[in-house]
């Protein structure tokens, strides 16, 4: 019953806000801040659960297409854009610091756009 009361919109804006927001604190400021008395690695554990959530709320959003194309597309686009945010936190030099946070923004930025213009268009909201 959950699953019917939570709208698509809401779905997707809390989806990639949470997952990309992890993606973004981890690549930016890594799993470790330094603090004066030390490494603070607690901060792994916000970003753990903020990609839990929105990884569970992405699957949450596919499902709730009733378009089963469009589904496809979304889920596929999905994948491809998390798996190279990924690959690109880790083949960016770490020095870089907020620029390869910027970076996965800018990967993810058309990809929402696309998104949401593709599900409007289908009438899927």
């Amino acid at each position: 019953m959950l699953v019917r009361s939570i709208s698509l919109r809401t779905a997707s804006l809390w989806a990639y806000g949470l997952a990309f927001g992890a993606l973004f604190g981890y690549a930016t400021y890594g799993y470790t801040l330094q603090t004066p008395n030390g490494p603070d690695t607690g901060m792994i554990w916000v970003w753990v659960v903020m990609a839990l959530i929105g990884s569970a709320l992405l699957g949450l959003k596919n499902r709730r297409i009733s378009n089963r194309r469009l589904r496809v597309r979304v889920t596929l686009g999905d994948c491809v854009v998390i798996i190279a945010a990924l690959v690109l936190i880790f083949v960016l030099p770490t020095f870089i610091g907020m620029v390869k946070g910027l970076v996965l923004m800018a990967l993810f930025a058309p990809y929402v756009l696309w998104c949401f213009r593709a599900l409007d268009a289908a009438g899927e909201w």
